[in-house]
């Protein structure tokens, strides 16, 4: 019999796999039996933002969903799926919107946050991959501003009275600041040989894209996921398996195999020695 658990996080407790009650047991479990693990929730909610105070609008059933037309920040939903309001409803797709008195978080919108329903399949290991799925690397599924940081704004400029400013003597300093170094991958995009491979590839990815990818693989000792790749690479790599075509084009000079594909191509490999020989760099 497949066992369920039902568990809620804990807002706060941060995103781990201790988060979830009884979860790291049952990942050792399954572990240990060559099980899968399948992670799902029910639909979604969205937290209460400071300073959102309830919106005033008429026909108010919930906390984020009414009866009439919609206006800024909510659509109109219809059809024999919508179960209130006899079929014909206003969400808000925006999560600053809520009608009632403020809660902790809210049901009933129509954000991504209350639409969608996660599902994660994880595997013991490869072995068990069913045939036609494919490992998906957390690089090709984690948002963007998962772990961003915020970035504090400049303060603005206090009003006064403009003054001239006084020319500055130029002075000597005190500390003498080298150039930073040029990193492995800048080194290897700035050669001769590399110029010349170029050459002969249409349309090549700019070379600092090059560049940021052959250091990401040097940081990953030499390996990471296609996924990995193209999420270094950016909208570069909107095609990834081609992608990493083209980079081996540009890097495999006379054949040598400084990139290749392994695992069935769905990692980049890169040996950093036979790139150093043909390319004639050293450790930035």
């Amino acid at each position: 019999m497949t066992p369920w658990i039902t568990a809620k996080r804990a807002i706060g407790r941060g995103w781990s796999v201790d988060a979830v009650t009884f979860l790291p047991e049952l990942l050792d479990a399954a572990r240990g039996y060559g099980r899968p693990v399948v992670l799902v929730s029910d639909h979604g909610h969205v937290l209460a933002r400071p300073g959102h105070g309830k919106t005033a609008a008429a026909g108010v059933e919930s906390a984020r969903w009414r009866t009439g037309k919609p206006d800024v920040g909510e659509i109109a939903v219809t059809g024999p799926r919508v179960m209130l309001g006899n079929g014909d409803l206003v969400l808000p797709w925006r999560e600053d919107i809520h009608y009632t008195a403020s809660k902790a978080g809210y049901h009933g919108g129509a954000s991504l946050a209350e639409m969608t329903v996660p599902v994660l399949v994880l595997l013991p290991a490869l072995d068990h991959l069913p045939a036609g799925w494919h490992v998906l690397p957390r690089e090709e599924v984690e948002p963007a501003w998962w772990n961003a940081r915020p970035v504090p704004a400049e303060p603005a400029p206090k009003p006064g009275r403009a003054r001239k400013a006084k020319p500055v003597e130029e002075a000597v300093p005190l500390f003498t600041v080298e150039s930073p170094a040029v990193s492995l991958g800048g080194q290897v995009v700035a050669t001769e040989t590399y110029a010349a491979q170029r050459g002969f590839v249409p349309k090549a990815p700019d070379g600092q894209v090059v560049a940021d990818v052959i250091d990401a693989l040097v940081k990953a000792d030499g390996v990471l996921t296609v996924g990995a790749v193209a999420a270094v690479a950016g909208r570069a790599a909107r095609r990834p398996e081609f992608f990493a075509t083209t980079l081996q084009r540009l890097l495999n000079v006379d054949g040598y195999p400084v990139l290749s594909l392994v695992d069935g191509g769905r990692r980049v490999k890169l040996e950093l020695e036979v790139m150093r020989v043909q390319f004639g760099v050293r450790e930035p």
